[in-house]
C-alpha cells in the first residue's frame, strides 16, 4: 500500500503537485478560440446536441461522441469556451492528484511533478482549447493505472474499465493504454489473477473490439511515412521542451533517473556521466533531451520488472506519431509517465525528505501564489515578467482575432473574406512555432469557418476578389487601407487592411 503522510503534509505536496501547470494555467485563463476551436464552434453553433453524439465534426480524426457533446454543452451554456478551459483543467488536475495519492514516495513525486509541470508547460495549451476537451481524460486513466497498480482489486479494475469505456468516447487512445497497462499487469500477476483471469481477458477482449471499431470511423485516410512520423515525434518533444532552460532540466532529469536505477552504484555513476554526455549532444544537435529521459525512465522500468510500465511508457511515447504535426500535447502523457517512474522505488531518497521539505513545499506555492496575483495585476517583474509573455501574448491575440471577427462580420466588410498576412502552419513546418510575435491564432480555413457562422446562414458567401488581411503582432502589412486596429499590452497591434492587391507576404 501507498506510505501514509501526516494530513498536512498530504495537503502540502499534493498542492505542490499541481502548482507547475497550475500557475501557467491560471495565469492564461481565459483563452477566447484559438486553433481548431474556430473551426469546432463554427459547427457547434449549427448543430443540436444529437448531432453532436452522432457525426464526427471537423477536424476531429474520428468518433468522440462525450467529448463533442461535452464541447456542444459547455459552448453553448456560455456561449463561451471558457467552461470547457475549466472541465479541462479539474480532469487534468484530477489526473494528477490520483497520481499522487498512488505514489509511495509522495514528497519526491510532487517535486518531480512541479518541475515536470512549470517548465514543459507547453503541452498544456490544450487546457486553453475546446479541441482540448478530448485529452485531459486520458491523463485520468494514465493516472489510473498506477491506482490499480498499488491494488489489483475487483473493484478497482472494474471502476478502470469503467473510466476508460468513458474515456475512450473523449479519445480512443484511451484503450491504448488500458491495454497496455492491464495487459503488462495480468501477465505480471498472473499466477495471482486466479479469481479475475475471466474478467481481466473479457476487459482486454472489449478494449480491443471497442478501438477497432473507433478506428474505423477515421475520417483521415491519409497514410503517412515513417520519415514524416518520425518528423512529427521529434518536433512534439523538441517543442515540449522549448528553450534552453527546458533542455537543462530535461537533462538534469535524465541525470537523477539514471541514479535512481536498481543497479550498483557504480554503474549508476557511468550511465549518469553518460546521460548527461549525450544529453549536452542532443542540446547541440536540436534534439529533445527528453527523449534521453523517457529511455532511461524505460530503462528503469524493465530493471524493476515493471512490464506493464514499460509498455504503457513505450505507447504514450509514440502517441505523437501517427498525426506528426508537431504539437506537443501528445508529449505530456509520457512526460506524466516518466514523472512517476522518476521516484518509483527511491525510498531512501523519500526518507531524507522530512520537516524541511514541507516547509520549503509551502514556500514554494507560497511564492508562486504571489508572483501569480501580481502578474494577472499587471505588475512588471524581472525574469517572471519575460517568462510569461509569450503566454498572456497568445492569450490576447485570441481576443484580438475574437474583436476582429464580430467586427469584420457587422461591418460594412462583412462581404470580404479575412486572410492572414502570415500563413499558419503545423508545428513542425513552421518557423514560428517558437517565436510566435507574428503566428495567427488559427489558420485561414477555420478563420473563414467561423466567418461563415457569424455572418449566418443566409448571407451570401463573400466573392472570391473581396479579401482584407489580418496581421498580428505589429507585423508589417501589405500597401492599402487599414480597417481597424486592435492594440493589446503583450501581443502588439493587430491590423486589418483592405490591399491594393490580393497578393499577400506568406512567410
Amino acid at each position: 500500500m501507498p506510505s501514509r503522510l501526516p494530513t498536512r503534509d498530504e495537503t502540502v505536496f499534493a498542492t505542490l503537485t499541481l502548482a507547475g501547470f497550475s500557475f501557467w494555467f491560471l495565469l492564461g485563463f481565459p483563452y477566447a478560440n484559438h486553433n481548431e476551436s474556430f473551426a469546432i464552434v463554427a459547427q457547434l453553433k449549427e448543430i443540436g446536441m444529437v448531432r453532436a453524439l452522432t457525426s464526427v465534426v471537423e477536424p476531429v480524426a474520428n468518433y468522440r461522441p462525450l467529448g463533442q457533446a461535452l464541447a456542444w454543452l459547455g459552448y453553448r451554456s456560455a456561449g463561451a469556451i471558457y467552461p470547457v478551459e475549466i472541465f479541462n483543467y479539474v480532469v487534468a488536475g484530477a489526473a494528477w492528484v490520483l497520481l499522487f495519492t498512488a505514489s509511495r514516495e509522495r514528497k519526491l513525486f510532487a517535486v518531480t511533478a512541479l518541475i515536470t509541470g512549470g517548465v514543459f508547460f507547453t503541452g498544456y495549451i490544450y487546457l486553453f482549447h475546446l479541441h482540448g476537451v478530448f485529452y485531459s481524460p486520458l491523463l485520468f486513466v494514465t493516472a489510473m493505472l498506477f491506482w490499480l497498480d498499488r491494488d489489483f482489486s475487483r473493484n478497482r479494475f472494474v471502476a478502470l474499465t469503467l473510466c476508460t469505456l468513458v474515456a475512450a468516447l473523449f479519445h480512443p487512445y484511451s484503450l491504448l493504454v488500458y491495454l497496455a497497462g492491464v495487459g503488462g499487469m495480468a501477465v505480471e500477476r498472473w499466477r495471482s489473477l486466479a479469481g479475475l483471469r475471466a474478467m481481466v481477458a473479457g476487459g482486454l477482449a472489449a478494449a480491443v473490439l471497442l478501438f477497432v471499431a473507433l478506428l474505423a470511423t477515421q475520417s483521415n485516410k491519409n497514410v503517412l511515412t515513417a520519415g514524416e512520423m518520425l518528423d512529427g515525434l521529434l518536433a512534439s518533444y523538441r517543442f515540449a521542451e522549448i528553450n534552453l532552460i527546458a533542455s537543462l532540466v530535461a537533462l538534469c532529469l535524465a541525470i537523477v533517473t539514471s541514479l535512481s536505477l536498481p543497479v550498483g552504484v557504480r554503474p549508476r555513476r557511468i550511465v549518469a556521466i553518460g546521460s548527461g554526455i549525450a544529453g549536452l549532444s542532443f542540446i547541440y544537435a536540436g534534439l529533445p533531451v527528453l527523449l534521453i529521459w523517457i529511455a532511461l525512465c524505460l530503462a528503469k522500468t524493465l530493471l524493476m520488472r515493471k512490464w506493464w510500465m514499460a509498455l504503457v511508457l513505450c505507447c504514450a511515447t509514440l502517441f505523437p506519431a501517427p498525426t506528426a504535426t508537431g504539437s506537443p500535447t501528445y508529449a505530456i502523457f509520457a512526460l506524466m509517465i516518466c514523472t512517476a517512474i522518476v521516484p518509483y522505488g527511491n525510498s531512501t531518497w523519500e526518507e531524507r525528505l522530512r520537516m524541511p521539505a514541507r516547509r520549503a513545499a509551502v514556500a514554494v506555492v507560497a511564492v508562486a501564489t504571489a508572483l501569480l496575483v501580481l502578474l494577472r495585476v499587471g505588475v512588471d517583474l524581472p525574469v517572471a515578467t519575460h517568462l510569461a509573455q509569450p503566454l498572456i501574448a497568445e492569450q490576447e491575440k485570441t481576443f484580438q482575432m475574437e474583436q476582429i471577427a464580430r467586427w469584420l462580420a457587422s461591418s460594412e466588410y462583412s462581404g470580404y473574406e479575412p486572410r492572414f498576412v502570415r500563413a499558419v502552419r503545423n508545428p513542425k513546418d513552421a518557423s514560428d512555432s517558437v517565436d510566435r510575435t507574428f503566428r495567427p491564432p488559427t489558420t485561414d480555413e477555420d478563420l473563414a469557418m467561423y466567418m461563415r457562422a457569424l455572418r449566418g446562414s443566409s448571407a451570401p458567401p463573400p466573392a472570391k476578389d473581396k479579401i482584407v488581411l489580418v496581421g498580428f503582432g505589429g507585423d508589417t502589412m501589405p500597401p492599402g487601407v487599414v480597417l481597424l486596429t486592435v492594440p493589446s499590452a503583450h501581443a502588439g497591434v493587430a491590423r486589418v487592411v483592405l490591399p491594393e492587391s490580393r497578393n499577400r507576404d506568406v512567410t
